[in-house]
């Protein structure tokens, strides 16, 4: 029952890290496209709803950044209770969202 359990709790996890890691490279393409948006802020969909432009490309850089490093925690929990078919099928897009976080800051 616990080994059934548990196997459960790895998918999960690997699960939220890639997860984590694809949100982050959202954020990473949301932050560039508005950093160099040439157009009207009011015309780009934060811009619509009344966000002003530094609060949403801040936002999307740190949200983007906070993202990348919960995916290697958890990435890393992952390798330490020895699963490393789950590590390795997470780490790929871990490694690509923290290649993002030099670029960004």
């Amino acid at each position: 029952m616990k080994g059934e359990s548990l196997g459960k709790n790895i998918w999960l996890w690997s699960t939220g890290s890639i997860g984590a890691s694809l949100l982050s490279l959202l954020m990473f393409v949301l932050h560039f496209g508005w950093h160099w948006y040439r157009g009207p802020w009011e015309k780009t969909l934060p811009g619509y709803l009344g966000v002003k432009w530094w609060v949403a490309v801040d936002g999307a850089k740190g949200g983007s950044v906070l993202l990348a490093l919960l995916s290697l925690v958890i990435t890393v929990q992952v390798f330490r209770r020895k699963e490393y078919f789950h590590g390795v099928l997470t780490l790929p897009t871990c490694l690509l969202s923290l290649l993002t976080v030099p670029i960004q800051t």
